[in-house]
């Protein structure tokens, strides 16, 4: 009976998580609680419970572009979600999520601490991919894009975001695609000249999303829009 609660309180959180993404009226944005899931009643009460509930909030702060956020918790957490769960494939999208959340938010503070933590991450997911780990190639691409639009490294930085989204978009990762679009037009806004090809990035971006089932985070990228 332990176990099967254990394992109710599992699918809670991660369908909290697919609600907050995907039904902004039934949620409470990049607060991991709504229609599935209370704190004060749900709570996690082992190491498998407690990874799946971190996980889930750090999906949520970066899918909400919540950066500073985000690359704090990445900071303060640290390898606490692959050292409490070894082995299990997801360790390369949190990470990865890590890396992603700690170059946006130097990005957007300028914080050295952020970019420090983000080109050590990056270096352990390029280590992946020399050992011939064919799944990290769309990270390693953008990870690329984002280290160099932080050195004003504009066309690498251009050529890397597009690579990236092309990769991710032949693997079919629409929400990666979201992301990477949505990043790369976050870059390009940065000069006003190219401000057609960046509102060009984030219709590419809302449409991804959408596919992905993730109409919250649609709504938001719309009233940013308008």
């Amino acid at each position: 009976e332990v176990a099967q609660q254990d394992q109710a309180l599992l699918v809670r959180f991660l369908w909290q998580l697919m609600i907050n993404l995907s039904d902004q009226s039934k949620s409470n944005g990049t607060r991991l609680e709504g229609e599935v899931l209370d704190p004060r009643v749900h709570k996690s009460e082992n190491t498998l419970s407690h990874v799946t509930l971190y996980f889930s909030q750090a999906m949520l702060l970066l899918m909400f572009s919540d950066y500073e956020a985000a690359a704090q918790r990445a900071i303060e957490r640290g390898d606490y979600y692959s050292q409490s769960n070894p082995g299990v494939a997801s360790n390369m999208g949190e990470t990865f999520h890590r890396a992603i959340s700690l170059y946006a938010g130097a990005r957007q503070t300028k914080k050295k601490k952020f970019k420090k933590a983000a080109v050590k991450l990056q270096k352990r997911i390029v280590g992946w991919q020399k050992a011939g780990n064919p799944n990290v190639k769309h990270f390693v691409l953008v990870l690329d894009a984002e280290s160099a639009a932080l050195s004003s490294k504009v066309e690498i930085a251009k050529a890397k975001y597009q690579e990236a989204i092309a990769v991710a978009s032949k693997g079919g990762f629409l929400q990666y695609v979201g992301l990477f679009n949505e990043r790369y037009a976050d870059y390009l806004l940065q000069d006003p000249l190219s401000a057609d090809e960046a509102m060009k990035r984030r219709c590419e971006a809302i449409e991804a999303y959408r596919e992905w089932g993730a109409h919250a985070k649609v709504e938001q990228m719309m009233g940013e829009s308008s």
